[in-house]
């Protein structure tokens, strides 16, 4: 889950010792530190500009947000001094939405108009005016290591719960690898302080492209017993030694669906850790 934090006056951030979020947490009231002795919170940056501080928390199913809940920030000063802030957390369900077409990894031979079609029932439970939802369609070309904006759009709920986006031949390029995001959002009017963001993502390619993304199969004779990936990044000056990063399967949830841990892997080493 992503926590952001804004500050209103200049100075408040830099007088913070310690911030931590107390409530009911599935097994009872529980604690989270966010930075200071004992922090459990990933810290994605402070911006300056906005005075905005951003966490990120990660969460499993047994140990998560309640729905309707009420949290507590507790701010602790250097000079001693505690500011509790209380929050409610509007909706915690992890209803992503559901990408039908193309399939993942699909293979296109030339540019063309590619329909993208999703599902997403969650957005009929909302009619009572208090909620404003919409979807942000985002599509994305990957370039060296990571991936570049290229097209995108804006709806508003379907009563179908189906919707779908046409890509214009026009925003592809031959060769090359695309990804496309599918993000639900939600403004709460009555509680502006909570916003609910969802995102889904799958790629596909156009042309001839070649991947350097390796999916090596688990060889238990010579010492894998899990299938890895490996990847070379084909822009790096190869005249000087480089390190080989290791990292854990970091999924954010459990599963017990090995394709899940994959998927979580390849989305790490494409664009950073796997969020929302």
């Amino acid at each position: 889950m992503l926590l952001e934090i804004h500050f209103e006056e200049e100075g408040e951030y830099e007088s913070i010792e310690s911030i931590s979020v107390s409530g009911e947490f599935g097994h009872g009231d529980e604690e989270i530190v966010l930075n200071g002795e004992r922090s459990s919170a990933e810290f994605l940056g402070w911006d300056s500009g906005t005075r905005t501080l951003s966490y990120f928390l990660f969460l499993d199913n047994d140990y998560e947000f309640e729905t309707g809940s009420t949290y507590t920030l507790t701010f602790l000063a250097t000079n001693g001094t505690e500011q509790p802030y209380d929050f409610v957390i509007e909706d915690a369900r992890r209803d992503y939405p559901n990408i039908t077409e193309p399939e993942a990894e699909e293979q296109f031979a030339a540019p063309q108009d590619i329909v993208v079609r999703w599902t997403h029932p969650i957005a009929s439970t909302y009619r009572d005016g208090k909620v404003i939802e919409s979807y942000h369609f985002l599509l994305e070309r990957e370039t060296d290591s990571n991936f570049e904006w290229v097209w995108y759009r804006n709806l508003f709920p379907a009563t179908s719960n189906n919707y779908e986006v046409t890509i214009p031949a026009t925003a592809l390029t031959d060769d090359s690898k695309y990804r496309v995001h599918v993000e639900y959002r939600a403004h709460y009017t009555e509680n502006t302080e909570y916003f609910k963001k969802v995102r889904t993502w799958m790629d596909f390619t156009v042309g001839d492209y070649q991947d350097s993304l390796q999916l090596n199969e688990a060889d238990p004779e010579a010492g894998y017993h899990f299938p890895f990936f490996t990847y070379f990044n084909e822009t790096a000056n190869t005249n000087w030694p480089v390190y080989i990063m290791v990292l854990p399967l970091i999924t954010g949830e459990p599963s017990e669906d090995f394709n899940f841990f994959l998927r979580s892997a390849e989305q790490t080493i494409r664009s950073g850790y796997d969020r929302f």
